[in-house]
């Protein structure tokens, strides 16, 4: 059963995600405007789901993931072992 959160509740996955998501926008050497940039989305919105306060939709996770070069099966992999 999916359980709805409350305002400013943050589901786990959703913070292992944006995790994830910052470590290998780092690695890349990229900061979050220019990550936000490259996906066509707008860095606020980049913070927020790097800080776990937004679940992504399946399609903002193809643009991040084509924007950084990785498969999204490799950051959902990492989200699926720290869970």
């Amino acid at each position: 059963m999916q359980v709805v959160t409350r305002r400013g509740d943050k589901e786990k996955e959703a913070v292992l995600f944006g995790e994830a998501v910052r470590r290998a926008r780092e690695q890349r050497g990229m900061n979050q405007s220019q990550l936000a940039d490259a996906a066509g989305l707008s860095a606020p919105y980049l913070n927020v789901l790097e800080h776990g306060g937004n679940t992504p939709t399946l399609s903002v996770i193809f643009r991040i993931c084509e924007a950084l070069g990785v498969a999204p099966a490799v950051l959902i992999e990492e989200v699926w072992r720290q869970r």
